[in-house]
């Protein structure tokens, strides 16, 4: 998701669906892995030598992501059922 940001200068835009590219899905799943999350959202900018994280939530706002509340708990109760609800 494009989202709109002071720091894009577009503040009042529309959040954008977009495809991630390659380089956006590397990046964010590096930064899952360094900080140890599964779910997770990654705050970049675009630059001239391509996408360059400003910032990990690791509690996001899925707003405007048709499905996330589905899909977060599907992947929840998939991951419960999976360690037999140990920790």
């Amino acid at each position: 998701m494009r989202k709109p940001s002071p720091l894009n200068g577009a503040a009042n835009a529309a959040i954008e669906v977009i495809k991630p590219s390659n380089k956006m899905k590397e990046l964010a799943f590096k930064c899952g892995a360094v900080f140890g999350l599964d779910i997770y959202g990654v705050d970049t900018i675009e630059t001239g030598n391509g996408p360059v994280v400003i910032e990990v939530n690791d509690f996001p706002n899925f707003t405007g992501i048709d499905g996330a509340d589905k899909l977060i708990a599907d992947y929840i109760l998939k991951r419960v059922n999976n360690q037999g609800g140990k920790r």
